[in-house]
């Protein structure tokens, strides 16, 4: 089954039955779908990005989330997630002179817990997010990746009507069952993001963000001896997104420009958009 496919079919066996059998409330199944389009550089030809996650020059490139999950009860709602990225063009040269093709290629799928209301402090919302992934990809029985878990927590506050700040952190261990193979590259074991959140409401329907994403990381056969070290480019995000009013499932759509936060420059600038439909 092609990757597309199978991220579609995850998606869609979340969708409501009127077939329940009796004592199952479909209230309580919850469903989302994301896409983001990692789009062109500002300096650049309209096949190429600037991918901060490699970091180089790469094919503009959808990235789909999906996730399936129950809610056990109000502090508490497990499920399954998968995620997929798609370059969508062919032959772009990076400057690192690597040529990427237009592919699919399916991550790790995970289990979830979400927990909405991990504290109870007043002004405060603060939610909490774990993940347990699930090493089913070539890439991760090839690197003898045992699991990689993730801790996410945001913190938001609400100034006034319109103003909402704060921050969002993300911890991600990862576990091998083999040491590196002599001569080969050094493995990451503990990633670490953080950063800011800004937010100011336009409409009851439109708001622009503000939001910084910072990192370190740590790998064994550092030769450097480093314990923890910048692993990506730090960078900024400037956004404007629309969340319409209507009965059914949720939807917004946003679009963003996003630049390097110490080294600014159009040829590492982008655009983008991302849109999200939940229920």
């Amino acid at each position: 089954m092609k990757p597309t496919l199978r991220f579609l079919l995850l998606f869609l066996s979340a969708l409501p039955s009127s077939k329940a059998s009796s004592g199952i409330d479909l209230r309580d199944l919850h469903g989302s779908y994301s896409a983001s389009f990692m789009g062109p550089r500002i300096n650049g030809t309209p096949e190429e990005t600037y991918n901060a996650y490699l970091p180089d020059i790469s094919s503009i490139q959808l990235f789909h989330s999906a996730r399936v999950g129950w809610q056990v009860n109000r502090g508490l709602q497990l499920g399954v997630g998968e995620d997929l990225v798609q370059n969508l063009r062919d032959g772009v040269i990076g400057d690192t002179g690597i040529i990427h093709h237009r592919s699919e290629d399916l991550y790790d799928p995970y289990l979830y817990a979400e927990f909405p209301d991990t504290f109870a402090i007043p002004g405060w919302w603060i939610t909490t997010a774990a993940t347990l992934s699930l090493p089913l990809t070539r890439i991760s029985r090839d690197s003898s990746r045992i699991t990689s878990l993730g801790l996410k927590q945001t913190w938001s506050r609400a100034v006034g009507a319109r103003w909402h700040y704060g921050f969002h952190w993300f911890l991600n261990p990862q576990f091998y069952s083999e040491p590196i193979p002599e001569g080969g590259p050094s493995r990451q074991i503990l990633y670490c993001a953080f950063g800011p959140d800004f937010d100011y409401r336009l409409s009851p329907t439109l708001r622009a963000g503000l939001s910084g994403h910072f990192d370190v990381e740590h790998r064994n056969s550092d030769p450097t001896g480093r314990a923890l070290a910048s692993a990506l480019p730090d960078f900024v995000q400037i956004s404007i997104t629309w969340a319409p009013e209507w009965h059914g499932p949720g939807m917004n759509f946003g679009t963003y420009f996003q630049s390097l936060v110490w080294e600014p420059s159009w040829d590492t600038s982008i655009v983008g958009a991302n849109l999200s439909v939940y229920f």
